[in-house]
This record gives structure tokens, sequence and C-alpha cells, in this order.
């Protein structure tokens, strides 16, 4: 390399180290013109010209990608139950065939794509998504019926959370119905519903079923509201709760242990 540097410098620049150019393109033009000249002159090693050379190698020079060169990261994840894998917080869809699978993800500036773990075949190509929390879901990759695969039993994974939903309360259950018709697929839902759900098993139900009125007024099927309504109503109830009084006991000291006597504090 500093051979060819030495050698350009050599041939173009102090071949033109008399001239005064005025503009970078009547240098440019300038450059242009000594280099043609230099790439027809024969070299002594070769007995050809570098406009030879190329010409031979140009005939096994492959065409270039059609697209450009996109930088890329890899992630390993898991397929859900409801056929989606989940990318900074966004979840797109797979064959259904693949739930509860191991799969690879590319993650490129443009688009995400899915590939088994096992032979690496792409399974599914999706444009990023621009909102959070939403589904990118193809048609094509849901089961009939918009039914759940694999390890799921009759019945199907909605009729057993909206009868989860039902045993933590009516309000809760109201919600989860709400929840299913908002989105295009009532599958979409699922994980929503299973997390409201499982705060039923870490709250009182009085109060999650409050959640869920409050919720339901406002038209949000967000897991993050109620969650954050629960976390407000329970502090609020902390703060709220009178200080317990001390119980007595033979070993709690009062002021009549410390009172001073003659400069000294008794004990």
């Amino acid at each position: 390399m500093e051979a060819a540097v030495g050698f350009v410098g050599t041939a173009l620049l102090a071949a033109l180290r008399t001239r005064t150019f005025f503009t970078c393109d009547e240098m440019n033009a300038a450059f242009r013109e000594r280099l043609i000249t230099l790439n027809a002159r024969p070299m002594k090693a070769y007995g050809k010209s570098r406009d030879d050379l190329f010409a031979e190698e140009r005939a096994m020079l492959k065409a270039l990608p059609a697209r450009r060169y996109e930088w890329a990261v890899w992630y390993r994840r898991k397929v859900g139950l409801d056929y989606h894998v989940t990318y900074d917080k966004r979840h797109y869809s797979a064959p259904w065939s693949h739930a509860g699978k191991r799969v690879r993800v590319r993650v490129g500036e443009r688009t995400l794509e899915i590939f088994s773990e096992q032979g690496g075949q792409r399974l599914a190509v999706h444009r990023l998504g621009t909102f959070k929390g939403r589904f990118c879901t193809e048609g094509d990759h849901m089961p009939s019926h918009h039914r759940e695969a694999l390890d799921l039993r009759v019945p199907d994974l909605g009729s057993w959370l909206l009868a989860k939903a039902s045993q933590a309360g009516p309000a809760v259950f109201r919600w989860a119905q709400n929840c299913m018709d908002a989105w295009e697929f009532p599958e979409q839902s699922f994980r929503t519903i299973r997390g409201v759900v499982s705060l039923a098993d870490k709250h009182p139900r009085d109060l999650v079923n409050a959640a869920c009125e409050a919720a339901i007024l406002e038209a949000n099927t967000s897991y993050g509201y109620i969650r954050d309504w629960l976390g407000k109503a329970r502090k609020a109830e902390a703060k709220a709760r009178p200080d317990e009084p001390i119980p007595p006991h033979d070993n709690i000291r009062g002021c009549v242990q410390y009172r001073r006597r003659g400069g000294r504090t008794r004990s």
C-alpha cells in the first residue's frame, strides 16, 4: 500500500507540481487526465497495463447485491403461545406451528426477520413496528379459527383466560372481554389479560376489580394502566393507615429509667 501511494504521488503530484489551478474542478480534471495515461501504461512486471488487468478481472466480478448491506443484530427468542416473538416491546408473528419453540431473530435497520434455530430457515419477515405494545401479525401465520397450537388443549387459551378472569371478579371479566374486542385478533390480547389475571394473585381482589372498573370507564385496555392504578392505591392505603401503638412490655424502658440523679443517667 505504501509503495502504491508513493508511486501515485510521483506519477500524479510530481507531474503536475509546476501547474497552477484556480478551482478544484480544474485540478480534478488534470488528475483524471494523468490517471488515464497512468492506467494505460504497460507495467514491466506483468507486461500489461492496469486497464488490461482490470478488463480480465471484470469477467470474474459478481454483480452487486440488489440491496445495500444493512447492519443487523441477532437475538435468540422463544415464540410465545400467541405465536409472536417480542422485540423492543413490540410483537411480531411467526407461523403458529412454531409456538413454544426457540428461534433466531435478525433485527436490521428497517426489518425484523425470524429464522428457525435448526436449519436456519426464514420463517417470517416484518417491517419494524413504530408503536410500542403493538402487534405485527400476518394472517397466514394464524391457525384456523384463531386457535392456539401445540401443548394447548380444549378449551382454547382464550376461553381459559376468560374463566380465570371470571374467578378474579366480575369487573376483571368485563375488562378481559373488552380487551379481546379491542384487538383485530383476540390472540393479541392474551398476554395483557394474563398479566392482569396474575395481578389478582398479588393484590386484594376487590382492589383489582376497582382498578378494572376504572379502566372500563376510561376505555383503557392497557396492563400498565391497571398496574399503575394498583400501585397508587396501595401507596395511598399505606399512608392512610394509622401508626400502631407500641404494646406494653416489661423490657420496654420509659422516662423513669432515664431520669437524671446526681448528674448521672440511671438505667
